[in-house]
């Protein structure tokens, strides 16, 4: 089969219709589906059925469309390696990462990596339900480490300490707790209770201090880091907040804990073993090590090596 007619129908399969696929492939309508047709020809099937809302895969085309995923896969993988010993890093990169690093954290080293690597293009995807490489279809995930996925490359990045904040206004007329147990008299602005949370029980604050089994009722849920510091900042209540995306948002919100350590959760860069060898993809994650060893926030302690697994998750998987 040629691989490029290969290319073309799987592109075809993912969209759902020629039209989206010509799209995203930048060719005629018309080219894709004569390249469908010849295709078709070769392998002497029908791979589509058409209908008025585009195309639905046969049986064969079913078959076809699990072996190209790897087929795709495995030529862009060879392509990228053998662009990355001809020349210095390039190309696009996607990478998924949440909310907050997203708009907060991660910004302010692109002008500095843009910089240094003239002809590499980003494109961040932040969001802060699930992280994952392949659901978003991005290249690196900048997020908490991965137990259990011996597939993927995972560097320590930084460690992120979340800290117990409110606005002024908002200690002025309810009171600065001093006790962990008097969060139960305050309003808590966490994010949602229902969506699955990639950054750890970042909603410590309604168990912190609290009975066991009696874990606080929200007194406002937004689903983003942005959303929470901005409903702090406006009197809304009591959040958890990198010290870090507080400083970078130059938000005037009070310590109500200052002595009290906090959490901490720990980011790494994180993307597919096979790449370990690609400039385009590791360029950004080794941009970012050399940029925060010099910050405070960065932990030497943390760094592991490539399958290596961190010290607090050893215990739960060898259980």
């Amino acid at each position: 089969m040629d691989l490029e007619k290969v290319k073309v129908f799987y592109r075809v399969a993912q969209e759902g219709g020629i039209t989206r696929a010509a799209e995203k492939l930048n060719i005629a309508q018309s080219a894709v589906s004569r390249t469908i047709s010849l295709l078709e020809e070769d392998l002497g099937t029908c791979l589509f059925s058409r209908h008025q809302r585009g195309v639905e895969l046969s049986e064969s085309g079913r078959i076809l469309f699990s072996s190209a995923q790897n087929i795709v896969s495995l030529a862009d993988l060879a392509r990228t390696e053998i662009d990355d010993i001809k020349f210095e890093a390039r190309g696009k990169l996607s990478v998924v990462t949440t909310s907050g690093c997203a708009n907060i954290w991660l910004q302010q080293y692109l002008p500095g990596f843009y910089k240094k690597y003239k002809n590499m293009r980003v494109k961040i995807i932040g969001c802060d339900t699930d992280i994952e490489i392949e659901k978003r279809s991005a290249d690196v995930a900048i997020r908490p480490f991965l137990p259990h996925r011996h597939d993927l490359i995972q560097q320590y990045l930084k460690t992120c300490h979340l800290k117990v904040v409110a606005s002024k206004e908002y200690l002025s007329k309810f009171g600065t707790p001093k006790t962990f147990e008097e969060l139960n008299e305050h309003r808590i602005v966490c994010l949602p209770q229902e969506v699955m949370l990639p950054f750890g029980n970042v909603n410590w604050l309604l168990t912190l201090g609290a009975k066991p089994g009696k874990a606080r009722v929200p007194y406002f849920e937004v689903n983003s880091s942005v959303g929470l510091i901005a409903a702090a900042e406006n009197n809304m209540g009591v959040v958890a907040m990198d010290r870090d995306f507080l400083k970078l948002k130059g938000s005037h919100l009070v310590e109500v804990f200052p002595e009290h350590e906090g959490q901490k959760v720990n980011l790494y860069y994180i993307y597919p073993s096979q790449l370990k060898n690609s400039k385009r993809i590791t360029s950004l994650g080794e941009y970012l090590v050399e940029q925060l060893k010099k910050e405070p926030s960065y932990d030497p302690s943390q760094e592991i090596e490539p399958g290596e697994v961190p010290k607090e998750f050893r215990a739960k998987i060898s259980a």
